[in-house]
């Protein structure tokens, strides 16, 4: 996080007190991360081939999530995006994570989907 806030913001003081605050919402709002991935599951279920096949690798509730949600896709996303997205958790609605977490999962099923297709005709 400290990385992409020296992108954003000018002084070494704003970075501790934006990644200090940030980390804190963070920790408080992600003490219980079931209803992130119920929420996770709801938003998958548009697409049931997707998490059809999510369910069957095991990643509808991979750790992963959780240290993305933990970092706040930090080092994921361009500094940027992430700017409008950090201002969006500071403001309380954390769940803004899950939905960026499902847009990106959404974004990159027909390539998941291909390749489980591939693999399976290997075999």
């Amino acid at each position: 996080m400290v990385q992409s806030l020296e992108q954003l913001v000018s002084s070494e003081e704003e970075v501790y007190w934006i990644s200090s605050g940030l980390a804190s919402v963070l920790r408080t709002g992600l003490k219980d991360t079931r209803s992130m991935y119920e929420c996770l599951a709801n938003l998958l279920g548009e697409d049931a081939s997707l998490l059809s096949h999510l369910e069957t690798i095991g990643a509808v509730r991979c750790a992963g999530y959780g240290a993305l949600w933990e970092r706040a896709f930090a080092g994921v996303f361009q500094p940027s995006l992430l700017a409008r997205l950090w201002d969006k958790v500071i403001g309380g609605s954390i769940k803004i994570l899950v939905y960026v977490l499902a847009c990106s999962l959404f974004g990159y099923a027909f390539v998941m989907l291909v390749s489980s297709l591939q693999i399976n005709s290997i075999k």
